[in-house]
């Protein structure tokens, strides 16, 4: 699926070429290969069937994106479906600005009604019926969480791609996984994607964009320890307010410092 970030959750017709057209229009077309398409095919249908999902991440971006996004890791679990953005999900992550600066950690979640955010600068548990409570945190949400475990059509965007092409196979978080390319149909974006050679499930995604000023810009989600349906011992969509720090219902502060990944 194909999507850009927006203040704080991600969103985002080939036409018909005839054998007599100049090959500059052929090119135009991409290249869509049968096997690259097949192993899409069983991943939208792979990721659609999990209901839940758990993993650890690394997020950073590339390019001209890299030097006003920070990097990111941490663990996240998401669950239910979401047409756009996400239903259910909690993150757990650690932020860091630049190489020089000091960690940061943050926890935020939902069940799909309460919307909360734990800082753990200020240890203060924010919990709220408005999704804003995150505070200016929620637009680093999209850019850790894969929507694709949480979309109806997981794959429709790659499926239905320009250019469909299998790279290989590399191991992704231990695990041996397809490589494949893919020039979207609808966006000027392209994507590497790598999936699981066993259960066909996401464990990469490399995006490539332009920026606004037309520079070479990207993103990069490494999943890994990823276990689909897992049984938990508690809800993680639900806040738990660690020992020492005050619930409010205030909104979680603004760090616009901060900026997401875009165009």
């Amino acid at each position: 699926m194909s999507r850009w970030v927006l203040a704080g959750w991600l969103c985002f017709a080939g036409s018909v070429v005839l054998a007599a057209e100049p090959e500059e229009k052929k090119e135009e077309a991409g290249v869509k290969q049968p096997e690259a398409v097949e192993i899409l095919t069983k991943a939208d249908a792979a990721t659609k069937a999990v209901k839940t999902v758990r993993y650890d991440f690394a997020f950073k971006a590339t390019g001209a994106a890299q030097a006003r996004s920070p990097e990111m890791t941490g663990k996240a679990v998401l669950g239910g479906e979401a047409e756009q953005g996400l239903g259910k999900f909690f993150v757990d992550v650690t932020v860091k600005a630049t190489p020089s600066a000091e960690e940061r950690r943050f926890q935020a979640g939902t069940n799909g009604d309460v919307s909360f955010l734990v800082d753990f600068t200020t240890k203060m548990a924010h919990e709220d019926l408005d999704p804003a409570v995150m505070g200016s945190d929620q637009q680093f949400v999209g850019l850790v969480a894969m929507l694709e475990y949480t979309h109806p059509r997981p794959f429709s965007d790659e499926i239905n791609g320009k250019t469909v092409e299998l790279k290989g196979t590399e191991t992704i978080g231990g695990v041996e996984c397809h490589h494949v390319f893919v020039e979207y149909t609808t966006a000027a974006q392209k994507a590497d994607w790598w999936f699981g050679k066993d259960d066909s499930l996401p464990r990469r995604v490399d995006r490539h964009f332009a920026s606004r000023s037309g520079e070479a810009a990207g993103r990069s989600l490494v999943l890994s320890n990823v276990v689909a349906d897992p049984k938990m011992e508690k809800d993680p969509f639900v806040l738990t307010v660690p020992e020492g720090f005050t619930k409010t219902d205030e909104f979680a502060p603004d760090r616009r410092n901060l900026q997401p990944v875009g165009r």
